[in-house]
């Protein structure tokens, strides 16, 4: 039997029979001055002889442990490592298995460390470990740019730099355009403050390319601790410079064979210069305004239209057929897809919530219908599109995650359905018939009640 000297006067002694342990292993999160403790559940060695248990801390990783305290057999009391028995406490109860609770009864930043307790004879306990950590509120979280409202242009990568400091556990940070999250374009690194291993400054690089639909977005790093935590924000508001985005071509009056069309773009620097083209040879230059004069020569009551939209970020063309309305009056065109009536296409009406607001996995079911029945007039079938970047385009249904109903886009009613939903479907969808639509917005858990993009 070896004797080994330790704590004071105390001898401990090593026997070939063996202590049992089973240490903590759970996590706690506690504020500074808050209590917390762990069990050791211990079953002697019943050799003869003195038989003791460690409880001890490491404040690093695991690796390097310091002892805290020794529990022996004999009458089960306990010793402390000078100058810790004001920081910690250890209360014994049980009788087949003993128990000795470790207890902080004021904690601060000193005492977050990982736990655990072990036979003395095992030398130092192996994992897992219990953790406690002691939480401090970063003190600010701040987007590192010196202008608000910050010019970029649309569709080249920006790094932005987003900081916390002095926190603990050290931060994540979440990136938001608007509703998009946009982490995934971002790196974290966390250093230690100063001398000080327990507070951490954490900085997040986002490396991302904003486009049309981000301008005049807020862009937001949030920082996010621990649920009992508040969590900090940064914003700033986002001036993406990009070339005309056309929405939509619109009748504003048709008077005899006198048409007067409308090129709803919008862009930035939103000094736009307008030039037109129909299919018949006419052409047409008319600045900063978005109105062009022209003759129904045919007297077919349709014209088809190219209207280009230019300003010093580029240009931007579309061709749309436009058609004689059903009344003299001017319609309203301000909106992209908004219903218009025409003489020989029905009306689409939505048949959904909207916006439309889903969990994740849910099934969403988007309908539409027209106030017309079938059959509709030649080419005239329903369409489903969603917005991708600065444009809509069609919904894709090769995939298993968009389906279409009825698949022939003759009938009365459409439906499109989204199975198994994410945060990254949370979009604008567009229900089309014919020159009438109506746009559905749809909103996934963690979204804003705000529509993802409004025209």
């Amino acid at each position: 039997m070896e004797v080994v000297p330790t704590y004071g006067a105390m001898v401990i002694f090593k026997s070939g029979a063996s202590t049992t342990v089973i240490g903590p292993t759970e996590t706690l999160y506690v504020n500074a001055g808050e209590s917390a403790s762990f069990n050791c559940v211990v079953t002697w060695d019943t050799s003869p002889g003195i038989h003791s248990i460690l409880w001890g801390r490491s404040l690093d990783d695991g690796s390097n442990w310091n002892n805290i305290a020794a529990c022996f057999n004999v009458d089960e009391s306990c010793l402390f490592v000078d100058g810790l028995q004001s920081v910690y406490s250890i209360e014994r109860s049980g009788q087949a298995n003993h128990v000795f609770k470790l207890s902080v009864t004021s904690a601060t930043l000193n005492e977050d460390a990982h736990y655990d307790c072990w036979p003395f004879v095992d030398g130092r306990p192996t994992a897992p470990h219990a953790r406690l950590y002691v939480l401090n509120q970063v003190t600010s979280t701040t987007i590192n740019e010196p202008e608000d409202p910050k010019t970029v242009e649309s569709g080249t990568p920006v790094i932005i730099t987003c900081t916390t400091t002095s926190g603990n556990p050290p931060a994540d940070l979440l990136w938001t355009i608007g509703d998009n999250d946009i982490t995934h374009f971002s790196d974290k690194t966390a250093t230690e403050t100063g001398d000080d291993t327990r507070l951490y400054d954490t900085e997040s690089n986002l490396m991302y390319a904003f486009n049309a639909s981000d301008d005049q977005q807020y862009l937001k790093c949030q920082s996010f601790q621990h649920e009992i935590l508040t969590a900090r924000s940064s914003e700033i508001l986002m001036n993406v410079e990009h070339a005309p985005l056309i929405h939509a071509i619109g009748v504003e009056s048709w008077e005899g064979n006198t048409v007067t069309v409308e090129c709803l773009a919008s862009a930035n620097p939103d000094d736009i210069t307008y030039v037109w083209e129909s299919d018949d040879g006419q052409t047409g230059n008319t600045g900063n305004s978005n109105k062009w004069e022209l003759a129904d020569e045919d007297g077919d009551d349709e014209v088809s239209v190219t209207c280009n939209a230019s300003n010093v970020k580029g240009e931007t063309l579309l061709t749309e057929i436009v058609k004689k309305p059903c009344h003299s009056s001017v319609l309203n065109v301000r909106k992209l897809y908004s219903s218009v009536c025409t003489c020989d296409v029905p009306t689409v009406i939505t048949t959904t919530d909207n916006p439309y607001t889903a969990n994740e996995g849910d099934k969403v079911e988007l309908s539409c219908e027209s106030d017309a029945d079938p059959p509709f007039p030649d080419g005239i079938i329903w369409e489903w599109k969603q917005l991708e970047q600065d444009s809509f385009v069609p919904v894709n249904t090769s995939s298993d995650i968009y389906e279409i109903t009825p698949e022939s886009g003759g009938e009365k009613e459409t439906t499109l359905t989204i199975s198994g939903v994410q945060i990254i479907h949370a979009n604008t969808y567009v229900c089309k018939l014919g020159e009438s639509a109506v746009n559905i917005s749809v909103l996934v858990t963690g979204q804003s009640s705000t529509p993802k993009y409004i025209l």
